[in-house]
């Protein structure tokens, strides 16, 4: 009878110490769920603001090849451009000459 008490008081114990190793292995566990779940609102804040920064650098992309598509018609065209520029620039350099030239000799008529 004394074996059987003295094995119950070890089954006590021995419960009693793995009760506390439960005890603290629970806190443990509440702990890292804590900070999984912080973490998980961490990543998805990042991942909300990676989808915006996806979002507008793909509409950048969309400006770029808005412009560059742009530039490539204006390209084509600067010659001629240019050459009709210029052709403006002659006739109205002409003019202003030829008006110059007639009002100067208006000036330099000698009344007789």
């Amino acid at each position: 009878m004394v074996v059987l008490e003295r094995i119950c008081n070890e089954l006590i114990a021995n419960n009693t110490e793995l009760a506390t190793e439960n005890n603290i292995l629970m806190e443990k566990l509440h702990l890292l769920n804590a900070t999984y779940l912080e973490l998980l609102s961490d990543y998805n804040e990042l991942r909300d603001s990676y989808e915006e920064l996806l979002n507008r650098y793909t509409g950048l992309i969309e400006e770029y090849e808005d412009v560059l598509s742009k530039y490539s018609r204006l390209r084509k065209y600067w010659p001629l451009a240019t050459a009709i520029a210029g052709v403006v620039g002659l006739i109205g350099g002409i003019m202003l000459g030829y008006t110059y030239i007639r009002r100067r000799g208006e000036y330099l008529v000698v009344p007789s």
